[in-house]
């Protein structure tokens, strides 16, 4: 089981419920069903007739077969580590064939190194959701007892390793994002203790939207349950950083602080359905912070600027509409 994923294909299979996925969560499922019913022909089947013990009448027995299970569950967890390390090894955002494997898309189309993840974070869920509970059903029915607690604990490492590849999906994202905000902010030396004039929202706004729209596109594309999840945590941290570069700002002009209002107010506006309801309220605070926020938000130029930009933004934003938690 633990090698599994050197028989990864990357060729996608879709599921109604849960998106496209790859082979190999059900090349799991088979492998245990086939050594399950190998197992049940030759050790838990009895000839009660010449006196045979059932098996699961020892009890170091019922123990050795519940550890059993919980090693095959843990080390396929394992594999998904694997693969998001092969993964996040890779040199460039284009992959190469990892683990022997040709990285494709109905064996033509080559992934990015976010869609491979992206594919691989899927996989997990749809092995969470379906192949573990299938497979608690046949060890069930085969007699395997201390299921619910062999299950029990394997939710810990299968959290856990959640987790793990969430954090590396969304650092794989965020990673150009952090690389360019700051730069963008201050694009052709913008100042905003001497900013004159206010005309629009900034540039570094739009390209957030922009790349969000794009990341947005990729996910979605894969499962749509995931989009949610992973645009929350990366505006999370797009957030904080925000917050961290005005806390920087030692003074603003009259402009330089409208523009700051205009700004943030029009990235809560087309990408507040994204965020967590903490997000959002770091978002609004960070608004009210700005001087003379309030006297902006009530003021007709900063809500005419506002709507211009949000009609130019439309063919981009309007995917964000439909994103629920």
């Amino acid at each position: 089981v633990s090698r599994l994923n050197t028989q990864e294909t990357w060729e996608l299979e879709y599921d109604e419920q849960l998106g496209s996925h790859t082979k190999l969560p059900n090349l799991f499922h088979d492998m245990i069903v086939t050594k399950t019913n190998i197992i049940q022909e030759n050790v838990l089947s009895v000839n009660v007739a010449k006196g045979e013990r059932k098996f699961f009448e020892d009890k170091e027995a019922t123990k050795q077969a519940a550890i059993a299970v919980y090693r095959l569950l843990g080390d396929f967890a394992s594999v998904f580590q694997m693969l998001i390390k092969d993964c996040s090894s890779s040199s460039s955002n284009s992959i190469e064939p990892l683990s022997s494997s040709t990285i494709m898309i109905n064996s033509s189309e080559h992934l990015s190194k976010t869609m491979c993840l992206i594919i691989i974070l899927n996989n997990f869920a749809y092995t969470r959701r379906f192949i573990l509970p299938r497979l608690k059903k046949i060890f069930l029915n085969y007699g395997f007892r201390g299921m619910d607690r062999v299950y029990d604990e394997t939710e810990i490492i299968y959290k856990r390793v959640d987790e793990q590849l969430l954090d590396t999906v969304q650092n794989e994202y965020l990673r150009p994002f952090l690389h360019r905000l700051e730069s963008r902010m201050y694009a052709g030396r913008f100042d905003w203790a001497t900013h004159i004039r206010v005309i629009s929202v900034k540039d570094y706004v739009k390209h957030i939207i922009l790349d969000l729209a794009r990341v947005h596109a990729e996910i979605y594309s894969i499962s749509s349950q995931l989009v949610f999840i992973v645009l929350s945590r990366i505006l999370s941290t797009l957030v904080n950083e925000l917050a961290k570069l005005y806390s920087n700002i030692n003074q603003f002009s009259k402009a330089g602080s409208m523009q700051a209002c205009l700004d943030l107010i029009a990235l809560q506006e087309c990408l507040g359905r994204c965020m967590e309801t903490e997000t959002s309220n770091k978002l609004k605070e960070l608004i009210t912070q700005i001087p003379d926020a309030a006297e902006h938000i009530k003021s007709k130029a900063l809500t005419d600027m506002l709507n211009v930009f949000l009609k130019q933004m439309q063919p981009y934003s309007i995917a964000f509409r439909d994103v629920t938690q």
